[in-house]
């Protein structure tokens, strides 16, 4: 049956993989997400395009531009739609910036999160307790195992390094291990945690699999055929030489069994990069 779900942050790469995958399988999706300049808001509207070109259910999608700290605009989304589950993957993300900032991530990632616990059991408005919650898919920092391909984040950076030259720093000569999982194996453990409401549990999505990022690097340098020019910078205070996920708990749980290596997932990402990011910039790249 149908559902009708909520997905914070949906403009990001996460959420907008997310958001497809629930429209092919019909659901209806309302993807709230403020459109923040954390990375180019170019990028996420490019992100929202890959939704609305991607699916022929699209009247099922809604958007809409907005803060998870609203309470008012939060109420109203829940009183309209009456969701039967919620993806929360909106944050402020990256751990350096929080250094610099706290006070913001604190505010969004915390504050934010508790008006959509408040909403999802009907604490904003008086005339919406409800007998059955709604699932809530709540999603951990991503710089927890190194996943995800924000264009603040490795592959992109090295990808960026490797087309327009552009300084990327590899910290302690590449020497940490992180471990890196592809967009389409994190969706399918995503959407297995909605369809499988288990109430509270924390599960570790990824591959399970440490690669040193030195590695990491060589993957990309050999399916570009290019070499890149990266500088190499001590490891920075709050970094960690070595994290990987135990993803046993998914297995069990979720029936989560990630299928795409790391070199295959390279190969996705470029072949994506090429298309979507380079286009009109590819003889620049190519100079």
């Amino acid at each position: 049956m149908s559902k009708n779900i909520l997905v914070t942050g949906a403009a990001g790469l996460i959420g907008s993989h997310v958001a497809q995958a629930l429209l092919a399988l019909g659901d209806s999706v309302v993807g709230l997400d403020n459109l923040n300049d954390y990375y180019d808001p170019a990028r996420k509207r490019a992100n929202l395009s890959e939704i609305r070109n991607s699916n022929s259910e699209i009247r099922n999608f809604h958007f809409i531009k907005g803060d998870i700290r609203d309470r008012a605009l939060i109420s109203r989304l829940f009183t309209e739609y009456r969701f039967d589950a919620i993806v929360h993957l909106a944050a402020m993300a990256g751990v350096r910036v929080s250094i610099k900032d706290p006070a913001i991530y604190y505010d969004v990632n915390l504050n934010g999160t508790l008006v959509l616990f408040d909403a999802a059991v009907g604490r904003l408005t008086s005339n919406l307790q409800r007998a059955n919650l709604p699932t809530f898919v709540f999603a951990s920092t991503s710089s927890v195992y190194g996943l995800r391909g924000r264009p603040d984040m490795m592959a992109y950076k090295v990808a960026e390094n490797i087309y327009f030259g552009r300084e990327v720093p590899l910290y302690n000569i590449g020497q940490m291990y992180r471990d890196w999982a592809c967009i389409d194996d994190i969706v399918k453990g995503v959407l297995a945690a909605v369809d499988r409401p288990l109430g509270y549990d924390v599960i570790n999505l990824g591959r399970g699999e440490p690669v040193l990022l030195a590695d990491f690097v060589r993957f990309i340098e050999e399916l570009t055929g290019r070499n890149g020019h990266l500088v190499p910078p001590r490891m920075p205070e709050g970094d960690i030489p070595y994290t990987y996920a135990d993803i046993s708990k998914a297995r069990r749980l979720l029936g989560y069994n990630p299928t795409i290596s790391v070199q295959e997932g390279m190969a996705h990402f470029l072949e994506w990069y090429e298309k979507a990011v380079l286009g009109g910039n590819k003889l620049e790249a190519e100079a």
